[in-house]
C-alpha cells in the first residue's frame, strides 16, 4: 500500500482510510466529501490538513 496525495486524488466518500497531517501525523478516520475527514472518535479535519491518505489494509487471514 501506498500513500496518495490529496491533492492528486480524493478516497470515496465513506470510505475508512489512514491519514496523514503534520500537527498529528497519521490517524484513521473516513472520508465524508468535500475535504473532510471525520476522526474515528468523531473529531473533524479538513484537507488543508491532510495532506495524504491510504487504504486501511485487510484484516488478517486465519
Amino acid at each position: 500500500m501506498r500513500w496518495i496525495k490529496f491533492s492528486d486524488k480524493e478516497p470515496k466518500v465513506g470510505e475508512a482510510v489512514l491519514y496523514y497531517f503534520e500537527i498529528m501525523g497519521i490517524d484513521v478516520g473516513t472520508y465524508e466529501g468535500d475535504g473532510l475527514f471525520v476522526h474515528k472518535s468523531g473529531r473533524n479535519f479538513l484537507t488543508g490538513d491532510v495532506t495524504h491518505w491510504m487504504l486501511l489494509p485487510p484484516p488478517p487471514a486465519e
